[in-house]
């Protein structure tokens, strides 16, 4: 067994040993794209309730749903593209981040814009592009053979200040479905440390070794892909986290 088989295979063993792997579901979907960019982009360097947060609150002003659901609305239901940028154009991108999104966290400490300048210009990529609604962005990002999307589109996303590492890109197109996407975020990166004992710090590896870790499973685990591993894997190491404060708190 080559060291790469056997780093897969001591990955999916611990896999199998501290994940419900027979609960593998296909995750719902968003209602709207802008959900999907807030939740993309926000979740940078900060913890995930405040980032969701955010999400609700935009949802909030529209008044639609954040909850998962198990198919996309009607296109004239969603919330366009070219809706979120006059949301913009009407409040400013101060106002949106004061107002409307209430968080003025950056993208990097050194450097880095606002979030929601960070979300506008990614907006004002994909309505360039054509992408307005749910279906516009799986045509344009969601690929069998992982080669969307289009160098120009992929370039420009990963152009905008804090984007470069492409985390957010990962999980942009696994939010829409996409159901051989890994997003190597540190709740992911810590369970893949666990597993191996090592600190692993490329994310295309971390992406690799998941993705073969699911294929290895696969056969006992049908259901199982590598996006619905990362649910998994997410929700474990949430319910860890929560486990951990309450014992630091007793």
């Amino acid at each position: 067994m080559t060291t790469d088989a056997a780093t897969i295979e001591r990955l999916a063993v611990y896999c199998e040993a501290h994940l419900p792997l027979t609960q593998a579901t296909p995750p719902g979907s968003y209602h709207s794209l802008p959900l999907c960019m807030l939740d993309a982009i926000f979740p940078i360097g900060v913890r995930y309730a405040a980032a969701f947060a955010v999400v609700c609150r935009y949802a909030e002003h529209r008044r639609i749903t954040v909850e998962e659901l198990p198919a996309l609305p009607p296109i004239e239901e969603q919330v366009t593209t070219s809706a979120f940028l006059d949301d913009y154009a009407h409040y400013g991108g101060d106002g949106m981040a004061d107002r409307i999104l209430r968080n003025r966290q950056r993208t990097s400490p050194r450097n880095g814009i606002l979030k929601a300048a960070a979300v506008e210009r990614w907006a004002k990529v994909l309505a360039e592009a054509g992408i307005e609604t749910m279906q516009d962005a799986q045509r344009a990002f969601v690929s069998s053979s992982g080669n969307l999307p289009e160098p120009v589109i992929k370039e420009a996303l990963l152009a905008i200040p804090g984007q470069r590492s492409g985390v957010s890109l990962e999980y942009f197109i696994l939010l829409l479905g996409d159901e051989m996407r890994i997003k190597p975020d540190r709740r992911v990166k810590r369970f893949v440390d666990a597993a191996l004992g090592v600190h692993v710090e490329d994310n295309a590896r971390v992406i690799h070794l998941l993705q073969q870790a699911s294929a290895r499973l696969a056969p006992s685990y049908p259901n199982l892909t590598p996006r619905r591993l990362d649910k998994l894997i997410w929700e474990q190491q949430r319910a860890e986290q929560v486990r951990r404060s309450c014992r630091d708190n007793l």
